[in-house]
């Protein structure tokens, strides 16, 4: 099974992936001091 990724102006489709990993702005450029550096993590339906 190949996971496929479209982005379009502001919509983005993820199609066939057992998990999705999203990074914040904050998460990928500005240091951690004061936030829970913790990425975004979304798992999709098995």
């Amino acid at each position: 099974m190949n996971a496929s990724v479209t982005a379009g102006g502001s919509t983005l489709v993820v199609a066939k992936a057992t998990k999705v990993l999203l990074l914040t702005k904050l998460g990928r450029y500005d240091t951690s001091t004061g936030w829970n550096s913790q990425p975004l993590q979304t798992e999709l339906p098995r």
